[in-house]
C-alpha cells in the first residue's frame, strides 16, 4: 500500500515538474528546428541545418521587404562574396563558424543605391506553434551589425522591429566595429507568424569609392514558455492528492 501511494504520488511531481518548460528556438540548438525551420530563428548565412551557405548564395531565411525607391532590389537576399571589398579588406566586421554577412546583391564592391529616409528592411519569420506551442513569452538574445548603423545625418539610425514595433534599443556600431552588438528581444506569441524585421540605412556618400550596404546577424539564444503548460491540469492535482492521502492513511495505519 505505502509503496503504491509513493508510486502515485511520484508520477504526479513529476507530472508538475514537467510543466512550465522552456523551448530551444534557435536554428543552431533546437532540436525540432531542422524538421520545421519556419518554427524558428536563424542568423544570417546559415542553411536550415545551421551549416554556413556558399558565397553568392540566397538566405532563405532574410528576405528584403524593403528598399530605396527605384532600386529593383529584394525579395532575395544573398550572402556576400569574401573575396571582394569589403570583407577582403577588413572593411566589414570578418565572417566566422556562426555567422556570415549578407546583401540585396551579393557583390558588395560597388555603391548600392542610398538613401536618408528609405532602408532596406530585411524580414526573418518564426512560427512557435509548428513546434507544438500554443501561447506565452519567449527571449531571443543576438548580436548584429549593419552597413550602415544610421543615416547621414544621424536622425534615423538602423534597428530592429518586432511585429512592427522598434525594439528599445536595438541599434548597432557599425559594420568596421570589432565585435557584434548584443541585443536581447522578448516577446509574446498566441501562434502565427511573428515578424523580425531588421531596418538598415545606406547613408548618402558623395566621396570616392563604393557605398556598400549589408547585414549580419548571430543568433545566441532563442528560448519560449508555453502557457499551456504552465498550470498542471485538474488530474495531475487529483494524481497528486491521491498519493499523499495514500501515504497519510499508511503512516496513520501504522
Amino acid at each position: 500500500m505505502f509503496r503504491l501511494a509513493l508510486g502515485s504520488a511520484a508520477v504526479a511531481l513529476l507530472s508538475v515538474a514537467s510543466y512550465g518548460a522552456t523551448y530551444d528556438f534557435s536554428g543552431a540548438t533546437g532540436s525540432g528546428c531542422t524538421a520545421n525551420p519556419t518554427a524558428c530563428v536563424y542568423s544570417t548565412g546559415v542553411n536550415n541545418s545551421n551549416v554556413l551557405l556558399s558565397d553568392g548564395t540566397v538566405d532563405g531565411h532574410y528576405t528584403i521587404i524593403g528598399s530605396p525607391t527605384g532600386s529593383g532590389l529584394g525579395p532575395s537576399s544573398y550572402v556576400v562574396l569574401s573575396n571582394q571589398f569589403p570583407l577582403s579588406t577588413g572593411s566589414w566586421f570578418a565572417n566566422d563558424s556562426s555567422s556570415k554577412w549578407i546583401a540585396p546583391d551579393a557583390n558588395q564592391n560597388q555603391s548600392m543605391p542610398q538613401s536618408d529616409t528609405e532602408a532596406y528592411v530585411y524580414r526573418m519569420t518564426f512560427n512557435l506553434s509548428l513546434l507544438g506551442l500554443s501561447s506565452g513569452s519567449y527571449t531571443i538574445n543576438l548580436g548584429w551589425l549593419s552597413d550602415n548603423r544610421r543615416n547621414s545625418d544621424s536622425s534615423l539610425l538602423s534597428h530592429i522591429l518586432l511585429n512592427g514595433s522598434a525594439v528599445p534599443s536595438s541599434g548597432n556600431s557599425g559594420e568596421s566595429s570589432g565585435g557584434l552588438t548584443p541585443v536581447t528581444i522578448n516577446g509574446t506569441y498566441s501562434g502565427g507568424t511573428v515578424n523580425l524585421d531588421f531596418v538598415v540605412y545606406n547613408l548618402v556618400y558623395t566621396g570616392p569609392g563604393n557605398n556598400p550596404s549589408g547585414l549580419r546577424v548571430n543568433i545566441t539564444s532563442a528560448t519560449a514558455s508555453d502557457n499551456e503548460g504552465e498550470v498542471p491540469e485538474p488530474a495531475t492535482f487529483s494524481l497528486l492528492a491521491a498519493g499523499l492521502i495514500g501515504i497519510g492513511l499508511f503512516t496513520r495505519r501504522k
